[in-house]
């Protein structure tokens, strides 16, 4: 048991951190506590895996990690993750499992992110801004409290795969869906819904 020291701050050379859990266990890593502001100064790394610890509180300001396109911060106990959309070269983002009951998205957001996975976390509600994403290709969003398809989804004509699993969303519109002309892969059991619209298939096999 212990926390990540802020010396790690001084690894100016470091390109990849890997301080993940057991991946095979069910237990959490060793590591807990915030993690430190210094991890800004690390302006060389690509490549963040803190997956399976008991790190908390307010994910810390990144905006200076031009470099780093993967962060996994998933099972995990984090108060806030707004910071994370400061790495503006992120491709790949994962906060499954984290206990995230709220997103603000504001300034400059990573135009490039093809992958975002928020599965498993108390969130009802995700910010209208996820609509900027544009290149967004996997966006998992399930096992939350969401009643309605998240506005601005309709933005995402990139999308290929939208899992909305284990919700409480009760209904779908065309509207919704409409100009996801990329989608592939649905996922929407689980829910509370009594009706699709009429001209779903119609919608699908058109695309």
């Amino acid at each position: 048991t212990g926390e990540i020291p802020r010396e790690i701050g001084n690894l100016v050379n470091l390109e990849e951190l890997d301080l993940q859990g057991n991946p095979d266990s069910d237990n959490s890593g060793s590591l807990e506590g915030q993690i430190p502001n210094s991890i800004n100064n690390l302006t060389k790394l690509t490549r963040i895996e803190l997956h399976k610890n008991k790190l908390s509180g307010r994910f810390p300001n990144i905006g200076n990690l031009n470099n780093l396109t993967f962060l996994q911060l998933s099972d995990n106990g984090f108060s806030n993750i707004d910071k994370v959309f400061g790495a503006e070269n992120l491709v790949t983002l994962s906060v499954k499992n984290c206990n995230v009951s709220q997103i603000s998205i504001r300034y400059n957001i990573p135009l490039g992110l093809e992958t975002f996975e928020l599965r498993g976390n108390n969130l009802s509600v995700i910010p209208e801004r996820i609509g900027d994403f544009i290149n967004l290709k996997r966006l998992l969003v399930g096992g939350n409290i969401l009643r309605t398809i998240p506005n601005g989804i309709s933005n995402l004509i990139n999308l290929e795969l939208l899992h909305l699993t284990d919700n409480e969303i009760t209904s779908v519109s065309f509207e919704d869906l409409s100009n996801l002309t990329n989608l592939q892969e649905l996922y929407l059991e689980n829910n509370k819904l009594t009706s699709l619209p009429t001209n779903t298939c119609e919608m699908f096999e058109r695309h």
